[in-house]
């Protein structure tokens, strides 16, 4: 789409989607996605040049599905999808959504010599806390 690498958006686009779809069956067999399904919904969907960035941000959304992490760094990357803030008022953040995810626990259990100096470069261990490409 930004033209960094040769061929066609729309054959990687419709490549991806459609890799996605025929990957449901793994999760179970009632999950199959019928190839005139997917033809159809590629179809209707067609990437647009206009928008593009925003589609494939939407389709690595979905694809990330049960991996929450991969999902929230892709939308902290890229802007997309466009998400609706939630509008329960929250003290952990001061704007519209996290900036960063906490260490787990474990991290803290395992690693809390390591994790304290991270934490200090950082300035706190919390959701509002920019990450260091985000400053």
């Amino acid at each position: 789409v930004r033209g960094w690498i040769s061929g066609n958006p729309t054959v990687y686009y419709n490549t991806g989607v459609r890799a996605h779809m025929e990957l449901m069956v793994q999760y179970d067999t009632a999950s199959e996605i019928p190839a005139a399904d997917i033809d159809t919904y590629l179809a209707e969907n067609p990437l647009n040049p206009a928008n593009a960035l925003e589609q494939i941000g939407e389709q690595y959304w979905v694809a990330c599905f049960l991996n929450g992490p991969e999902a929230f760094a892709n939308f902290r990357r890229t802007g997309f999808p466009v998400l609706t803030p939630n509008s329960y008022p929250s003290q952990d953040i001061s704007g519209d959504f996290i900036n960063r995810l906490t260490y787990p626990n474990s991290e803290v259990a395992t690693n809390s010599s390591n994790l304290s100096e991270a934490v200090s470069r950082m300035g706190a261990d919390n959701l509002d806390t920019k990450v260091w490409w985000d400053e």
